[in-house]
């Protein structure tokens, strides 16, 4: 079993026609994604993204986490420019939203990791966390600039970062500061490291290094793996299938440098224990 927390988004996994993606196997997060679009464009493409994902899943519901051993698909949104307000906020919530992030580049609720000015979380943001935490969805950091990630950990009930490695081993400014590592270690959070070797500093061998510094710095319930498939448009390590990066190679590596249960843990159980917790 594999629990991917980044699997793909919306927007592309039906043209990609990926065969891993409603694999028996592997629950994952899927992710609506429209930041890339014109303004006017993203609201109308996040309704199309989700009326496929309901035709696809045959109308299953998204909300309810079943128990460990099951698969299961989760709604999560990469950027919430496409969102007016709260209320619309509250509107997808209950369509089954768990995970957001506030940006994927910066917009008018966050600054971004690639932002010149770290100006954190704005006023309007600051309302969208605070509003997610009455709604129980999990704040995703992954995207976020240092200060905007800061922000997110203290106001969101739960976060996470769905596909980052640790600036600490490879100092990549897309990565996870040291800094906001902690904190989401402290907060109960989770990090999925993405198998993308200009993130990871290399291939296999870095993948298995950052792995071994969150092991050694937070423990074995820390790590997880977002593989954050077409955002890396199939650029993997070289050991791993590009067309299906949750591998019986990758648990293997794990298996062999750390022991099966730590392999075990990394690849399935702390993101289904995480998700547990906020279904149950």
């Amino acid at each position: 079993m594999f629990f991917d927390l980044h699997c793909d988004s919306l927007s592309a996994c039906f043209s990609l026609n990926s065969p891993h993606i409603f694999s028996e196997k592997e629950s994952k997060i899927l992710a609506i994604f429209c930041e890339d679009l014109p303004p006017a464009l993203r609201e109308k493409e996040m309704e199309k993204q989700y009326e496929k994902l309901k035709t696809a899943l045959l109308n299953q519901t998204l909300t309810p986490y079943p128990n460990l051993g099951q698969r299961r698909v989760i709604l999560g949104m990469e950027g919430a420019s496409g969102i007016r307000n709260t209320s619309t906020l509250a509107l997808w919530q209950k369509r089954g939203l768990k995970i957001l992030s506030l940006c994927w580049k910066s917009n008018r609720l966050a600054s971004g990791w690639e932002c010149k000015k770290d100006t954190g979380v704005s006023a309007e943001g600051v309302e969208f966390l605070n509003e997610m935490r009455r709604l129980c969805i999990v704040g995703d950091v992954s995207h976020l600039s240092k200060r905007s990630a800061m922000q997110t950990v203290e106001k969101a009930e739960k976060v996470m970062a769905t596909h980052s490695p640790f600036y600490t081993v490879f100092p990549h400014k897309r990565n996870l500061s040291q800094a906001v590592a902690d904190a989401l270690y402290e907060k109960g959070g989770i990090v999925g490291i993405t198998p993308y070797p200009p993130f990871l500093g290399g291939d296999m061998q870095a993948f298995l290094a950052h792995a071994e510094y969150g092991l050694r710095r937070y423990g074995k319930r820390f790590l997880a793996i977002g593989t954050d498939t077409d955002g890396t448009k199939g650029i993997f390590c070289k050991e791993l299938n590009i067309r299906r990066p949750l591998s019986p190679q990758l648990f293997q590596a794990l298996e062999n440098r750390f022991g099966i249960k730590t392999a075990i843990r990394i690849c399935y159980e702390n993101a289904a224990e995480f998700f547990s917790e906020i279904f149950e």
